[in-house]
């Protein structure tokens, strides 16, 4: 059987242990209370002197939202959208990201402290360090799920920072038109190009069927078709009409040296005559007038219907090309919708800053723990170790 183990602390003597701590706590501070006073009492003094010759700080604050996303795209650009899909406008435009971006840029900034009188109090050697200060002072914040968009100024004239927070705005929505306006106008000179060229393609189109017509006699094809088929048909119907009343001559009796019957086959080999050139004929051979070569038909019909389709393509695509310039132009021409104010800048009655009771507090903190922490080095310098204070030991600790 095991037996008990005596050496494990017991409940007691933690308690004990607990209790003798804090008693060596409490006798050391007040051994070094008056370390403690004494620092405290000097961060407190050092606090109050550094928060009271701080000027007030007064903070001016907007709240906008971003334009909706119809109102990015209008009416006219929508229906450009969707007649060229493969065009379409910067929708990043106005988003929540593009604003804070906005208000953070140096451009912007810089903007703002020229606009608004501020290099005096941003007087620095460089450009760079009066930007960074400048942007201690202006702050921007956003909602990600609401949108919802913040940006606050900090100054020491409540009319300046509450000037400077509606500036930001009106310089933001000039920004935003640039930007918008500068993504629809390259929308435009890209439709421009694009009509420049499909105006050189149709005329080329144009060009090419006027060579072809002329190359090939053809006025008008489909009126010199039908033309030919009606002539070669009246051919047809009057070699069929000789030749069924020469064989009735014949079939009546009468012989070859009729008269009569000589003439028709006359007028019969002549048909065939005509009609063989007008078979054979082809269209590069000449002949002139409505009337082409039937052996050539199907090679000038099918290439004057390929010159035509490229021309009525050519035409569509340069009035819709037409059509979305125009949209583009209205569009560029139109005020493009900022950013929603919702909670404009008023002029602030209290400051924001500094908070002299929260800095004075920390100094005073600070203080009295630096004077233990002195107390402490200075006893340990005079040979005397603290460890000697505790309860536990022989002695008064206070002595």
């Amino acid at each position: 059987m095991s037996q008990p183990n005596h050496n494990s602390p017991s409940p007691s003597a933690n308690t004990d242990d607990g209790v003798a701590a804090l008693a060596y706590l409490a006798a050391a501070t007040w051994r070094f209370r008056r370390g403690l006073i004494c620092g405290g009492t000097i961060g407190a003094l050092m606090g109050a002197a550094w928060t009271f010759t701080r000027p007030d700080q007064f903070t001016a604050s907007v709240v906008a939202m971003p334009p909706s996303a119809e109102s990015k795209l209008g009416g006219l650009s929508a229906l450009a959208l969707t007649a060229l899909p493969t065009l379409s406008l910067n929708s990043s435009h106005g988003s929540t990201q593009q604003i804070v971006a906005i208000l953070e840029s140096r451009h912007l900034q810089a903007l703002l402290i020229d606009r608004a009188g501020l290099g005096d109090d941003y007087v620095s050697s460089s450009r760079d360090q009066r930007l960074e200060a400048f942007a201690e002072d202006f702050r921007v914040d956003h909602d990600p799920i609401s949108g919802r968009i913040l940006w606050s100024y900090r100054h020491r004239n409540p009319g300046k920072a509450a000037e400077v927070a509606t500036l930001a705005g009106d310089l933001l929505q000039v920004r935003l038109q640039e930007l918008t306006r500068s993504g629809i106008g390259a929308e435009r000179a890209f439709l421009e190009g694009q009509l420049q060229l499909s105006s050189q393609r149709l005329q080329k189109a144009y060009s090419r069927r006027a060579e072809f017509l002329t190359a090939n006699n053809v006025i008008d094809v489909d009126v010199q078709v039908r033309t030919t088929i009606e002539a070669l048909a009246d051919l047809q119907a009057r070699r069929i009409v000789t030749d069924i009343e020469l064989r009735a001559q014949r079939a009546a009796g009468a012989g070859e040296a009729n008269a009569q019957q000589a003439y028709l086959s006359a007028t019969i080999a002549e048909i065939d005559r005509e009609l063989a050139t007008y078979l054979d004929k082809s269209a590069h051979g000449g002949g002139g007038g409505l009337l082409l070569g039937l052996k050539d038909l199907p090679t000038v019909t099918i290439t004057y219907l390929d010159l035509l389709r490229e021309i009525k393509t050519q035409e569509a695509v340069t009035a819709q090309l037409v059509s979305q310039v125009e949209s583009f132009r209205i569009q560029e021409a139109r005020s493009v919708e900022g950013v929603t104010i919702v909670d404009p800048a008023m002029v602030p009655d209290s400051p924001s800053g500094p908070r002299r009771a929260l800095s004075i507090a920390m100094a005073s903190f600070l203080g009295a723990l630096g004077g233990f922490l002195s107390s402490l080095a200075l006893r340990s310098l005079k040979g005397r170790n603290p460890a000697e204070v505790h309860p536990s030991s022989q002695g008064d600790p206070t002595a």
